[in-house]
């Protein structure tokens, strides 16, 4: 077959273009082979973009396509072989498998890929990827190429948020199928990510109720991950997450989910504890216990976002603190009482507590005391005054 190329493209460019996309499509290994064949497959796919007939453009975009996603090398080759402007210029085209073919062929290209990102840019292929975003036919792979090229590039989640991109991802999140509902929550998740901008156009959109709803039943991971993103350094949006019921969930998510999960709601309810009234929330909703499980048994990642986590909702909440050293154990809590701090495995968790976190602290001490005594022999005088002389340096 691969020997074969050039005579196909001197005679029947569509036949070729047909048989190789299949055949790329179904072997990684094959789609390696037609993109190094005498380096000459590529750009005749190429010229069949610039000069084909609307249906060899199709099957040419479908091919580059395929190529592009098996190896890392290849989307280097079509971009190098001018790949990316015909693509962009398909995008337009008025036939919907031509566009598609387009825009996965584009999000492949810039998968990984960060000059292709750029170049995708600069061709202008945010605008029509927003466009077909707004169609019926092509919003999943739209989403799918955007988040691409959202993903580490602040100008192109600049570029994408300007030309309108927010408001159709947050309806394709609320209103799309499973996978394009979790496709749209990728790409959004890609656009708040150290984005302040478009933090505040997202949630303006709507968009942070369907990601709790998701929380509930959907991508779990995926809407953790964004409602993450969207709630960092961000007070409205977190009052919104908070609204919306997503502290609950995540709580759950938290003591319920897989070990993927788990690091992402612990992370996404760090961002949250910044707050006063979250930090409340937080703890009402249960989750300084297994915020502190995953602190002693969690990846590496989740132990430090749920160690971050516990710092903060200790901030100025002499309940809470107390609380994590009660969950924490009894050498924990008789550190809070006596130095007013907390630590496990030398990470400080509660920081500079005062005297009523230290005397609240000291009487947790005393009723877990009180309560390995006896009940026969508790009210005896000489068993109080024990347990008052061991507490008494703290209050």
């Amino acid at each position: 077959m691969i020997e074969g190329l050039s005579w196909y493209f001197c005679g029947k460019g569509v036949n070729a273009a047909t048989s190789l996309g299949s055949f790329a499509c179904i072997d990684a290994a094959n789609a390696v082979a037609i993109a190094w064949a005498g380096r000459s497959g590529i750009p005749r796919h190429v010229d069949l973009l610039l000069d084909g007939s609307a249906y060899a453009k199709l099957l040419a975009a479908r091919t580059l396509a395929c190529l592009a996603c098996w190896d890392r090398a290849t989307p280097v080759l079509i971009a190098e072989a001018g790949g990316i402007p015909p693509l962009v210029d398909l995008l337009r085209d008025e036939s919907a498998g031509a566009k598609l073919w387009a825009a996965l062929a584009l999000g492949n290209l810039s998968s990984r890929n960060n000059a292709n990102k750029a170049l995708i840019a600069k061709a202008g292929g945010i605008p029509p990827l927003v466009e077909l975003l707004r169609g019926a036919d092509a919003k999943l792979t739209a989403a799918v190429a955007l988040g691409n090229l959202a993903f580490g590039n602040g100008a192109n989640k600049a570029l994408i948020a300007k030309a309108g991109g927010i408001p159709p991802l947050v309806k394709l999140l609320r209103d799309g199928s499973a996978h394009a509902k979790e496709m749209a929550a990728v790409t959004l998740s890609n656009l708040a990510c150290n984005n302040d901008a478009n933090r505040v156009e997202i949630a303006k959109a709507g968009g942070i109720p369907p990601l709790v709803k998701l929380l509930r039943a959907g991508a779990k991971l995926t809407a953790a991950v964004t409602l993450g993103h969207l709630a960092c350094n961000n007070a409205a949006n977190t009052v919104l997450i908070a609204k919306a019921g997503g502290i609950p969930r995540l709580v759950e998510l938290l003591r319920d989910g897989s070990a993927d999960e788990k690091p992402s709601a612990a992370a996404a309810l760090r961002n949250l504890a910044h707050s006063d009234a979250s930090r409340v929330l937080v703890a009402e909703a249960g989750g300084i216990a297994p915020l502190v499980g995953v602190l002693r048994d969690g990846s590496s990642n989740a132990k430090l976002s749920a160690a971050w986590a516990l710092h903060y909702l200790a901030y100025n909440n002499d309940a809470n603190a107390v609380a994590i050293a009660a969950a924490v154990g009894l050498e924990a809590l008789v550190q809070l009482a006596r130095r007013g701090r907390a630590t496990v495995d030398d990470e400080s968790l509660v920081l500079r507590v005062g005297a009523p976190g230290k005397r609240k602290a000291a009487l947790v001490v005393a009723a877990l005391l009180r309560a390995c005594v006896p009940l026969e022999v508790r009210g005896q005088a000489d068993v109080r005054d024990v347990i008052r002389d061991i507490i008494g340096p703290y209050l």
